[in-house]
């Protein structure tokens, strides 16, 4: 939590004044849907299906699912309302959070506040299995505002959301096989830890 409290203290001495220019946009891309387009199909024409990976029970496989409203809840209940600290532009605290999880990415964002603007955040990222059976998070793309955050911001959330994954996992300890990410769900397969 202490990384994500210096990560949003540093974005919102950065974007400050970014962010008051910006508070009615919305850089928030949750889905990749094209207007007019069904539910689910992006603007590559690649159809975001729900995870098919079964657990191998013969093999003594166990699957965990993580949906997008536990994974949100789950932030929000942690980590939203929290202050942050101060900035040059007043005091800042992360209202809420929001999750999607589509098309192979991790997206979370949500609304930050700094002194009296508000400021969208959004972070993509990947899970995978590490050699070892760890789930690991890689961050691919983090800004606020719209605004790209700088590379040690970006590590810092990294490592912030791969503590969340980390104890979304310790209810269930796996070697993780596999992990897709789909249809409003992450899914991962992997053989019980001792």
């Amino acid at each position: 939590m202490r990384a994500l409290l210096i990560v949003l203290v540093l974005l919102a001495a950065l974007v400050g004044g970014l962010a008051i220019g910006l508070i009615g946009r919305s850089a928030f891309g949750v889905s990749a849907d094209r207007p007019g387009q069904p539910n689910g199909v992006s603007a590559a024409g690649a159809r975001d299906t729900a995870p098919q990976a079964q657990a191998d029970v013969a093999r003594g496989e166990v699957a965990l699912e993580i949906g997008e409203e536990e994974l949100a809840r789950e932030l929000n209940a942690r980590l939203a309302g929290q202050g942050l600290g101060a900035t040059p532009i007043g005091d800042a605290a992360v209202e809420r959070f929001t999750a999607s999880l589509r098309n192979g990415q991790v997206q979370i964002g949500g609304d930050a506040r700094v002194g009296a603007a508000g400021a969208p955040f959004t972070v993509v990222g990947q899970v995978a299995p590490s050699g070892d059976g760890r789930p690991v998070v890689r961050v691919t793309d983090a800004r606020v505002a719209g605004a790209p955050m700088p590379d040690a911001v970006r590590e810092r959330i990294e490592q912030t959301l791969q503590a969340e994954f980390d104890r979304q996992f310790a209810r269930r300890p796996m070697r993780v096989r596999s992990v897709e990410v789909g249809g409003g769900r992450l899914r991962a397969i992997g053989a019980p830890r001792a």
